[in-house]
């Protein structure tokens, strides 16, 4: 691959590359017989007035395949909770929102967004509404017989967004929608549709080649999901670049370009 001037590749990846994002929580969840709600204390050093909320479900243990829902709830002056992550068996799930999408109750405007320490994963019976998944006798609980569908146990990471800035996929994280259409080089005749957080638009020809383009760019670089700068290429004058298997190592990329517009974006996975 044809490597453009060091400047260029310092240039590109000092731009936003980490986006600000945290991972707010990283961590097992099991919910026994009488855990309706995990509770999990913090104080935010963010706005989450505004942002985007993204989090990633691997349900390692569920006993029946009841629809069942886990959402995030904050009590701060207020409550809001989250809309849920919906699953009938173990598996890999995935989910994006924002705060003006969360059930309010008393209103947003009651809520101390800025330093809410009250949180609490909740397991409900149905999805994306229903009681607490527990044996508790309550009004809000499902009741003794929750237990044939206990013990539930899952890894949640959840990483927060600030408002304007551009996620990042972590290593490992392969849902296509959240992470901006990644393209396998296996599948030839593939194309990706980049989304409004993502927009370097990723091609995937037969024998290993990926086409990168973003119309406007001088070159595009491709960065580990850490951060760290594997190659630049510069565009044709369609603001297109080819990259083939074997001319980088094998794995998963952030491609970015600058562009007039602004620095575009987008997942690529180059395999053999």
């Amino acid at each position: 691959m044809k490597r453009v001037c060091a400047i260029l590749v310092a240039a590109i990846s000092a731009t936003a590359l980490y986006s600000g994002q945290s991972v707010v929580f990283d961590g097992e969840l099991n919910f026994g017989l009488t855990d309706g709600r995990l509770v999990r204390q913090f104080q935010p050093p963010y706005d989450w007035s505004k942002g985007e909320l993204y989090r990633r479900v691997v349900v390692t243990d569920k006993p029946t395949d009841l629809n069942i829902a886990v959402c995030l709830c904050v009590w701060s002056g207020g409550e809001a909770c989250s809309p849920s992550v919906c699953f009938e068996k173990p598996g890999d799930y995935y989910k994006m929102t924002r705060t003006e999408w969360w059930w309010y109750k008393s209103g947003p405007n009651s809520m101390s967004w800025g330093g809410h320490g009250t949180r609490g994963y909740v397991l409900r019976d149905g999805c994306p509404s229903g009681r607490w998944l527990a044996t508790m006798n309550n009004s809000y609980s499902h009741g003794p017989s929750a237990a044939e569908h206990l013990p539930v146990k899952m890894k949640l990471t959840e990483i927060f967004v600030p408002f304007g800035e551009t996620f990042e996929c972590p290593d490992g994280w392969t849902d296509p929608e959240i992470c901006g259409g990644a393209v396998d080089t296996r599948a030839p005749d593939r194309k990706a549709v980049a989304s409004a957080r993502s927009r370097v638009d990723v091609e995937s020809l037969a024998g290993g080649i990926v086409r990168l383009s973003a119309p406007g760019a001088r070159a595009i670089s491709l960065v580990s999901l850490q951060g760290r700068p594997v190659s630049s290429t510069t565009c044709d004058q369609a603001g297109s670049v080819v990259v083939r298997a074997g001319e980088v190592p094998m794995g998963t990329y952030i491609a970015r370009a600058a562009t007039a517009g602004g620095m575009r974006s987008g997942l690529v996975i180059i395999r053999n």
